[in-house]
């Protein structure tokens, strides 16, 4: 016999195609607190025990790289709400609250974000997610035809290079005209120094070619 109020005096029983039965599946929903007893004539009754149904907590999917991350909430209890905050962890329904499968977009934000499901009453445990402050790829340097080319697959980067041996910055050097990508002529024996760097992104490595 199972219930889910809360008591064992009274409840439902497990049948199988009308029948009685001593196993068998029911239908619960997340949130749920399902208790059990078994019983048979001449037998002393089982001990009462409980299964509570979790709530699935909340899971990431983030889409996007540079800058703005969209991130995609999701949760395996379906109709599931779910809160999420960027400051606290002690979330409650008076946080932002989006739909199971939403996503929301995190501009230039660099942190941690909290997010738990909420379904039937019930919480799920709070997950977390850390949005660290991107890379710059670091720029390649090749010498082709009299020419060298500077480039990084991050897009939209400001290259600065120096072919005097000094550092280069954003201070120091020369800036490439086209973002991510460029050519220099330089002479036999020129050593070149390049940096690529963009807002909100950690600077790349100092890279260096000498010409042959």
């Amino acid at each position: 016999m199972f219930e889910t109020d809360g008591t064992v005096t009274n409840g439902t029983w497990l049948r199988v195609n009308g029948a009685r039965t001593n196993s068998g599946t029911i239908t619960a929903t997340p949130g749920d607190t399902v208790r059990a007893v078994a019983v048979r004539n001449c037998f002393t009754t089982s001990a009462s025990v409980a299964a509570y149904i979790n709530v699935s907590p909340a899971a990431f999917k983030v889409v996007g790289t540079f800058g703005g991350r969209n991130v995609t909430f999701t949760s395996d209890t379906s109709g599931a709400k779910i809160y999420y905050s960027s400051t606290t962890s002690s979330l409650t329904t008076s946080d932002k609250c989006i739909s199971n499968g939403e996503t929301v977009l995190f501009e230039n934000f660099y942190g941690t974000i909290y997010a738990r499901a909420y379904y039937n009453g019930k919480w799920s445990n709070v997950s977390r997610l850390i949005l660290k402050i991107p890379t710059i790829n670091d720029p390649t340097i090749t010498y082709s035809g009299g020419k060298v080319t500077i480039r990084t697959t991050t897009p939209s980067c400001y290259i600065y290079y120096t072919t005097d041996g000094t550092t280069p910055s954003i201070t120091n050097g020369k800036k490439l005209c086209s973002n991510s990508y460029g050519q220099v002529t330089v002479s036999s024996g020129t050593t070149i120094k390049a940096i690529a760097v963009r807002s909100c992104f950690t600077n790349s490595e100092i890279v260096s070619y000498t010409v042959s």
